[in-house]
């Protein structure tokens, strides 16, 4: 029993040291994806303002922060695209139609923190990140 106890006791720090290498892997590779972080901080009209903020300052061809605007439809067709490969994004607010956005009380403001949440997923996620249409969505360059 104390030879196994012995074992056992050899092959926990080794397990702890792979579990820690396994970590400080998975922190490496999501600081070398994270580029950028994306929020909304507006909306006028049917446009959203989505401001972005780089988080790689070697990057010369994208200025430390930038804003631009974008639809509900442009959110839409781009959840479209990415659906069937990222479903782990959270689903889009529901669409508007006249009488829901002029006397629901609150949709507005729900449609935004919802796009705003799905924003902040899809910059969270490396994979959806790499995809042509988020760089697009985004107006960050493909780097292929």
């Amino acid at each position: 029993a104390s030879a196994a106890a012995a074992a056992a006791a050899a092959v926990e720090p080794q397990i702890a040291d792979e579990a820690a290498t396994k970590h400080e892997t998975v922190q490496a590779a999501a600081a070398q994806t994270e580029l950028f972080s994306a929020r909304i901080v507006g909306q006028s009209g049917k446009f959203y303002t989505i401001e972005l903020h780089s988080t790689d300052q070697r990057d010369i061809d994208f200025a430390p922060s930038r804003k631009l605007t974008r639809r509900y439809r442009e959110f839409a067709a781009l959840d479209t695209e990415l659906r069937p490969r990222h479903q782990a994004l959270p689903t889009l607010p529901e669409k508007s139609v006249f009488f829901r956005r002029t006397f629901k009380h609150g949709f507005m403001d729900d449609r935004e923190r919802r796009l705003d949440a799905y924003l902040s997923a899809l910059v969270a996620d490396p994979a959806a990140v790499a995809e042509p249409s988020v760089q697009r969505f985004l107006g960050v360059e493909c780097r292929a």
